[in-house]
């Protein structure tokens, strides 16, 4: 099997064993229950305070974006794509302009349009659901709630295209809408003798479970530029070390960092620079290749590149900041990788050549699996 093949498989065996996922699903129909239709129809104007957010935490849209977190994230934007919200610094009431000039026009638009959409989303009207004037995040969140086995709890589009492009799914028009891409995924997932009979929430858990968290990705891509900076700096008046050997041993997981577009996994420089000296500052993909003398130094330049990369730390037990898993390339070869076609060649030539050092590493792997791992990244290869 390969390698989205043997997660199905890992996944579905720990199914019992997923309470967040029930507590999840009670959450949902605790929330449902509190906000029926029925109970939605009968709001006035004078039921704004029961719906926005800044006036406590029990409100309709402080639980959905807070307390439901679980069930598909769609903090980050704000607030007024919920069409009305109160400013605690303000201390007023803002309404959205598309939806009304005061509060009270605002309120009355966005309940309106939450109506409407439950009404047509019960009936997969997708007509209704796709003019839906409600903010996309906020449509496909109530969406999901009110129908979790119709609507996929994955509300950024960018999201969806990763998905479908990590397990290469074609959608059927190639300007599709959110609700066509969440229903690719959908045909696909159960087209899966084990998958179909898992829940829309169990399989978005999943996708982010195996391929990552495009945000994450995203921020480990933009870190790397400062670890080859470092990488560099310490390659400044360094001789060469010819007696130079590396054992290829496995090592604990680096440290898991925190910024502002995600979570990354700590590099140290050192340990880049061991792999080009090993590699004698050479292309690893075809020696042959031309490159120059680095400014400063006496050495060829090439760039260290992590065959299986950091973004999949989460993944494996052992560290992938070692020189088993950092390769030397020129820069062309590195950017080839990274942006151009052709890659999986690469990939798969560099992947026969440290395959052993891997396995010594204690980093197991298949060559699909790695591949995988690319085309996930949606830009890769």
């Amino acid at each position: 099997m390969g390698y989205i093949e043997d997660n199905i498989v890992e996944y579905d065996n720990k199914r019992p064993n997923h309470k967040q996922i029930e507590k999840a699903l009670c959450l949902r129909c605790k929330f449902v229950e509190d906000y029926s239709l029925t109970r939605l129809q009968s709001w006035t104007e004078n039921n704004i305070d029961d719906y926005i957010i800044g006036k406590g935490e029990q409100t309709f849209c402080c639980r959905l974006e807070h307390e439901l977190i679980s069930c598909g994230n769609i903090l980050g934007s704000p607030s007024f794509k919920f069409g009305v919200y109160y400013s605690k610094n303000k201390r007023k009431y803002i309404p959205t302009l598309k939806y009304g000039s005061t509060k009270e026009e605002a309120f009355n638009k966005v309940k309106e349009e939450i109506i409407t959409l439950l009404k047509a989303g019960a009936n997969e009207d997708i007509d209704i659901v796709k003019n839906s004037i409600l903010c996309p995040t906020l449509r496909g969140k109530i969406l999901f709630l009110y129908y979790p086995d119709k609507y996929l709890p994955i509300y950024d589009s960018k999201h969806l295209d990763f998905f479908i492009g990590a397990i290469n799914l074609a959608t059927k028009k190639t300007n599709a809408d959110i609700l066509e891409k969440q229903q690719s995924l959908i045909e696909w997932k159960n087209k899966n003798a084990l998958m179909k009979n898992w829940s829309l929430l169990e399989f978005q858990n999943f996708l982010y479970h195996i391929f990552g968290n495009p945000n994450e990705i995203n921020c480990d891509k933009e870190k790397e530029l400062g670890w080859l900076k470092k990488v560099y700096n310490q390659m400044k008046n360094k001789k060469r070390i010819f007696d130079y050997t590396i054992v290829d041993t496995p090592k604990n997981k680096p440290k898991e960092m925190r910024c502002q577009l995600g979570s990354y996994y700590a590099r140290d420089p050192k340990v880049a620079r061991n792999a080009l000296i090993d590699a004698k500052h050479c292309c690893e993909y075809n020696h042959s290749h031309p490159t120059f003398e680095r400014k400063n130094c006496d050495e060829n330049y090439t760039e260290p590149h992590h065959l299986i990369p950091m973004c999949f730390q989460k993944n494996f037990n052992n560290s992938l900041d070692v020189e088993a898993n950092i390769v030397s390339l020129c820069s062309n070869c590195h950017n080839q990788i990274h942006y151009g076609k052709g890659a999986e060649q690469i990939i798969k030539t560099l992947f026969a050549k440290r395959k052993k050092r891997l396995k010594d590493a204690g980093i197991e792997i298949t060559e699909e699996q790695l591949l995988s791992m690319y085309r996930s990244c949606r830009d890769e290869i």
